[in-house]
């Protein structure tokens, strides 16, 4: 296994994935702290990661982990790592496939340059949270060290719905809905695809408040007549898949 420590760039569908695996040691010094870096900002910190998986989306994701991206890791300089509880993590996540980033809103993947994301333990001491380089470091402040130190929040799909039939051609709507009982801001991260077929889906990674609920709404492509043979009629059924779970729902066509 190659490690490289070079930042994972999201541009028209080629992220470079550097392997994970070689997370740094203890550091016994370092650069001179920085505490502002200019250009570097968090993203986003995820249960897992998506990759394209030839003609679909699967997450990749290690148990009692989590992920963090930011923006501009390497404003740090060379070789940036991320301290979380006293060890040095390398960017990058064991996967030969390309990773891709998921809009807000159910929809294809979106182009961000300049990302670097880092795997986690899922908890941990986050007092020395930081981004090092051979420049000095970046520390987040202390919301996002108190929530890296605590565990994945719980994020429950309450209700998916879209209509009971459909007729060839048409577009159907999808209802979500995902509550966060837990005591901190989560993510939730979902491919809503037909269970049949090839077809890659739509994506979605939305930010939920500690005890917030929210709706999300998508439109999938227009359906066709159900393949004969597969024993379903002229149903079609929906899955939409995520991290801790998935469910069903289904229409007629016709």
């Amino acid at each position: 296994m190659v490690c490289a420590a070079a930042p994972l760039l999201a541009a028209a569908g080629t992220t470079l994935a550097t392997l994970a695996g070689c997370a740094g040691g203890r550091r016994a010094d370092g650069p001179t702290p920085v505490a502002e870096q200019p250009g570097v900002a968090f993203d986003a910190l995820q249960p897992a990661v998506v990759e394209l998986f030839v003609d679909a989306y699967e997450f990749v994701s290690t148990r009692d982990s989590q992920y963090l991206f930011v923006f501009n890791a390497d404003a740090v300089g060379d070789a940036p790592s991320f301290r979380f509880d006293s060890t040095d993590h390398d960017p990058g996540v064991d996967t030969s496939y390309d990773l891709v980033r998921a809009p807000s809103a159910f929809g294809v993947p979106v182009e961000i340059p300049d990302w670097t994301v880092f795997e986690l333990p899922e908890t941990g001491d986050g007092s020395d949270a930081a981004l090092v380089g051979s420049d000095g470091e970046w520390r987040p402040g202390d919301a996002l060290k108190e929530r890296l130190s605590a565990p994945l929040p719980s994020l429950d799909v309450t209700d998916f719905t879209g209509p009971s039939s459909v007729p060839a051609g048409d577009s159907p709507p999808f209802s979500v809905t995902v509550s966060n009982e837990s005591e901190y801001e989560g993510r939730f991260l979902a491919v809503l695809r037909p269970q049949y077929g090839l077809t890659t889906g739509q994506l979605v990674s939305r930010s939920v408040a500690a005890g917030a609920t929210v709706t999300l709404e998508a439109t999938v492509d227009a359906v066709g007549t159900p393949t004969p043979g597969r024993g379903q009629g002229n149903a079609l059924r929906y899955e939409l898949d995520w991290p801790d779970g998935s469910t069903t729902t289904t229409l007629t066509v016709g």
